[in-house]
């Protein structure tokens, strides 16, 4: 499954914002021995006065160093230094920057204690003030599965600016991806949260990011919600929802989705390639052909990646004929394209040209075959996993948080989880995909893709006959 169309950036990424996220993921400050009330205040009075768009790039780390003292400071004096740190935030006129430093520190001593008082915190603030001070504590309180986090997760889950880089894995965490990485790892828990916020949310933020979140885990009584959502929202709510329609690849939506690409809209007819690639069925192959030469730069492009993964002789036509018209970058990326397509399969352009319309039908159909096999289905010769070796793996995942086998280094691919996963099993699934995130790293997310092709498979064949590319999608 791609990501959404729909994507926000972060704002600069400095030193010293790096070290504090580093921190709030490492440490946890206890009370020790009691600081002094003057300690404490001359600790608050230093945090205070922190202008993070004052501080100079060589300062950085010595600032970084001093708000990780100021922290250690309050902390040691305990049940007293928490009391004073809710009086600061509580004040009339505090900054976002400083109110969400304190909101962090809050949650190293307390934890989930404090975890509504803290979300009350958020909801005064712009989140991207500092966004490590609530990516770190939103991500580890997530990580606990326990409903008292559930105030912190629905404050982020509405916000779609704030964002963090991972210096260590140099991964950039923005939406939708901060909403994977917190939401996904509270696990199945959160599902019917989310259906709560998708039925009574008037918070476009929070309906976009539950719908992202519920399409990803199959939630199958979040599709009629979506479909509403589909036909009477607007701008980009509609397109989401249009986009989860295309996951989801429900037989009876298809009709819907085709004539939706004929919008006179560009944008709208964007979104509908969009979910007819995710729908994979082959039907609409011509009708997505003539938006190839749509004067749209982004529905053409689109319509070009539908119809390279709906890969049909007529699609690879298609594609032949727009390099006769197409010029400059665009002619050379489709002529690559079509050059390493078909050399995956040790056939030159002028050889399949050559071939008679009947030739060509089934050598595209067998290279679209070979190619879905390569990626969903086990070699012949390969055994795959049973059930219960999926259920005793799966346990192994929520403590290593690396999807293999105690016998293997290597990690689990979709065609080994497909050979023993059932619809079923997605709370599993979801409960594994928890355990992986807690790395927040990139490498992760290649596991987390696996498990999303996986789940969209097994929920799709709930209702869907064939669950991935087909001639025709019919119902179970």
């Amino acid at each position: 499954m791609k990501m959404p169309p729909i994507l926000t950036t972060c704002g600069r990424v400095g030193r010293m914002v790096s070290l504090v996220g580093l921190l709030l993921l490492t440490s946890t400050y206890v009370s020790g021995q009691a600081a002094a009330t003057d300690d404490v205040d001359k600790a608050i009075g230093f945090l205070s006065q922190i202008d993070p768009a004052k501080v100079k790039p060589a300062d950085e780390e010595s600032v970084a160093k001093k708000i990780d003292a100021a922290w250690q400071t309050i902390a040691k004096a305990g049940a007293a230094g928490r009391t004073r740190l809710k009086e600061e935030m509580a004040k009339p006129g505090q900054s976002d920057y400083l109110k969400l430093n304190l909101a962090a520190l809050l949650w190293t001593t307390s934890g989930l204690d404090d975890a509504e008082v803290i979300a009350e915190v958020w909801r005064s603030t712009k989140l991207d003030a500092q966004s490590n001070y609530v990516f770190y504590p939103a991500f580890q309180a997530a990580a606990k599965q326990d409903a008292r986090a559930l105030p912190m997760l629905r404050v982020v889950l509405g916000d779609q600016n704030f964002g963090i880089y991972v210096v260590l894995h140099a991964l950039e965490v923005k939406w939708p991806l901060t909403e994977e990485f917190i939401w996904g790892s509270y696990g199945p828990r959160g599902v019917p949260e989310l259906l709560a916020v998708l039925k009574n949310s008037h918070s476009s933020g929070e309906v976009q990011s539950a719908m992202l979140l519920l399409t990803e885990a199959q939630s199958i009584d979040a599709l009629p919600l979506i479909r509403q959502m589909a036909r009477t929202s607007e701008g980009q709510t509609k397109g989401i929802a249009i986009h989860a329609l295309g996951v989801f690849g429900d037989p009876q939506d298809y009709d819907v989705l085709i004539t939706g690409l004929h919008s006179k809209d560009p944008l709208e007819a964007f979104w509908y390639a969009d979910a007819l690639y995710e729908f994979e069925d082959l039907r609409a192959v011509p009708e997505m052909i003539p938006l190839l030469n749509s004067p749209d730069a982004k529905l053409s492009r689109e319509v070009f990646a539908g119809l390279t993964h709906l890969l049909t002789s007529q699609s690879l036509d298609a594609l032949i004929r727009y390099t006769q018209s197409a010029r400059g970058d665009r002619k050379a990326e489709v002529e690559e394209y079509l050059q390493s397509e078909l050399g995956e399969y040790k056939l030159t352009l002028a050889e399949y040209s050559r071939k008679s319309p009947q030739d060509k039908i089934a050598t595209i159909e067998s290279m679209r075959r070979q190619r879905e096999a390569n990626r969903f289905d086990l070699p012949k010769n390969q055994k795959g996993l049973t059930h219960e070796e999926l259920l005793k793996a799966a346990e192994e995942w929520k403590k290593s948080h690396h999807m293999k086998l105690p016998s293997s280094e290597m990690i689990l691919n979709a065609r080994q989880l497909l050979a023993a996963a059932t619809a079923d099993d997605i709370p599993l699934l979801l409960e594994a995909k928890a355990a992986v995130l807690a790395r927040l790293s990139d490498e992760c997310l290649y596991e987390v893709k696996t498990l999303n092709a996986v789940i969209q498979r097994v929920g799709r064949s709930r209702y869907r006959k064939e669950v991935g590319i087909t001639v025709k999608a019919e119902a179970r």
